[in-house]
């Protein structure tokens, strides 16, 4: 719980933007979604998988064959860490600093990374 402060924001944002509007359907009024029989927001208990699906394709993330692992590689961690230093969060700044070995990873080629750009280059 130590980035809670930064965590709880971004949290409840991401609950927030993929919660769907939830209405009690034995009230019966004129409209069907109103703010008489609205009750809240919910959402899984997990991921939109579509948008998850979306950034598998798009090449950002590694989705495990359980669908219980995601994994992002470098061109998503760093597009992640650009948007976290552009909103105004208490603690992003810490936490960014406390990973900052990201961005070394982020900038390094491995001799692996060069033969494979060789290979994608030559096809």
């Amino acid at each position: 719980m130590e980035h809670y402060a930064v965590m709880k924001d971004l949290y409840l944002m991401i609950i927030y933007l993929s919660s769907g509007d939830q209405h009690n359907r034995y009230l019966n009024n004129s409209r069907e979604n109103s703010k008489e029989n609205f009750t809240g927001v919910d959402c899984w208990n997990g991921f939109n998988f579509e948008i998850i699906n979306a950034l598998v394709a798009e090449g950002l993330l590694e989705l495990s064959s359980t669908k219980k692992t995601l994994t992002m590689n470098k061109k998503a961690m760093k597009a992640a860490r650009e948007i976290l230093q552009k909103i105004n969060i208490d603690g992003v700044d810490r936490l960014l600093e406390q990973r900052e070995y990201h961005e070394e990873y982020i900038n390094y080629t491995s001799p692996l990374n060069i033969i494979e750009e060789q290979e994608e280059d030559q096809e």
